[in-house]
C-alpha cells in the first residue's frame, strides 16, 4: 500500500473517530470526556464475550448478568487519566441513571440504557457513519 493511500486511510479514520465522538457527546451533555468514560465502561463490561460463547450480538443486547463490572482505577488506567477525574464522571453517570455501581467490584452500564430513545437515535447515526466509513475505506484500499 502506498504512502499516499495510507495517509488517506488515516485521514478517513480520523474523521470517523471525530464523528463517532460527536455522536457519543450528544447523549452526555456535549462532554467528550464523559462520553469516552461511558464508552470505556460498556466496552470493558462486554469485552470478554466472544462469538463462541453462544451469544449473538446481532440478535440481542448483552444481558446484565453477562456484563462484568470494571473499576474506576481500571478505567482510569486504560484511558491514562487521573482516577479522580474518572471517579467524578462515573458518579455523574450514576446520578444520570446511565451506570450502576456494584460495590467494590466496579460499575456497569445496564442493558436497559441502550434501549432508551436517545441511545437508539445515536445507534442509528453511528451505524450510518460506520457504513459510510466502511464503503469509503474499501474504495480507498481497492483503488
Amino acid at each position: 500500500m502506498s504512502t499516499d493511500v495510507r495517509r488517506a486511510v488515516i485521514r478517513l479514520s480520523a474523521g470517523y473517530f471525530l464523528r463517532s465522538l460527536d455522536v457519543a457527546k450528544s447523549v452526555h451533555g456535549n462532554d467528550p470526556v464523559r462520553a469516552v468514560v461511558f464508552t470505556t465502561i460498556w466496552v470493558a463490561n462486554t469485552s470478554h464475550i466472544k462469538p463462541n460463547m453462544g451469544f449473538d450480538a446481532k440478535e440481542a443486547l448483552v444481558q446484565d448478568a453477562l456484563r462484568r463490572p470494571v473499576t474506576v482505577v481500571q478505567i482510569a488506567d486504560s484511558l491514562a487519566m487521573p482516577a479522580e477525574t474518572v471517579r467524578r464522571h462515573v458518579s455523574a453517570l450514576i446520578a444520570d441513571g446511565l451506570c450502576v455501581r456494584h460495590g467494590r467490584k466496579g460499575v456497569t452500564i445496564p442493558a436497559e440504557v441502550f434501549t432508551r430513545p436517545e441511545m437508539l437515535a445515536c445507534l442509528d447515526r453511528q451505524h450510518q457513519y460506520t457504513e459510510t466509513y466502511y464503503r469509503e475505506l474499501q474504495r480507498l484500499v481497492s483503488a
